[in-house]
């Protein structure tokens, strides 16, 4: 077996993820300081984030921290954050504000990077709106590396349909 993560879902991996994120609000938002979420190691390893790819990346944490079980030496307990960082957290939720565009979700149930849950709660923020113009679509069985295949036909579709000028469908309710 190869070192790192055995796959995208795997804890190294996420702690990468929420690692790039907090970069990015980062880079947003100036007045954010990043030890209020990550601790020394965490420090250590946003230095080398965007220096390399996501794959790359959780390698890296994997077999710096996560092989010796010591994931939790990056952040900072959530509940320790301030809430400014919580503030731009909630303010960047997906379906806070009206989409100005169709939007399709896809979404398969076995997913264990996006949490089914999460994009339920998303479409139905984002179906609040009048004149919301989303299509969803659940995918029994399919994970977050397997969507792209098993939803291509529909997505295809429906991106083409846009192109040829057709009005987007929606099953918001």
């Amino acid at each position: 077996m190869l070192p790192g993560p055995t796959d995208a879902t795997s804890a190294a991996h996420n702690a990468a993820l929420r690692i790039n994120v907090y970069r990015g609000f980062l880079a947003a938002y100036p007045e954010l300081k990043a030890e209020d979420v990550l601790k020394p190691a965490g420090l250590e390893a946003l230095r080398g984030d965007g220096v390399a790819c996501i794959e790359h990346f959780s390698d890296v944490i994997q077999n710096n921290v996560g092989n010796v079980g010591q994931l939790d030496t990056l952040f900072q307990p959530l509940s320790e954050v301030p809430e400014v960082w919580h503030q731009h957290f909630r303010e960047n939720t997906a379906g806070l504000v009206a989409a100005v565009a169709p939007v399709l979700v896809m979404q398969g149930t076995a997913d264990t990077v996006i949490n089914p849950n999460s994009t339920d709660e998303y479409v139905a923020r984002a179906c609040s709106f009048d004149d919301a113009v989303v299509q969803y679509t659940k995918y029994q069985g399919a994970t977050h590396q397997t969507i792209p295949n098993v939803a291509e036909q529909e997505y295809l579709g429906w991106i083409a349909d846009r192109f040829a000028g057709r009005p987007a469908p929606s099953n918001c309710a």
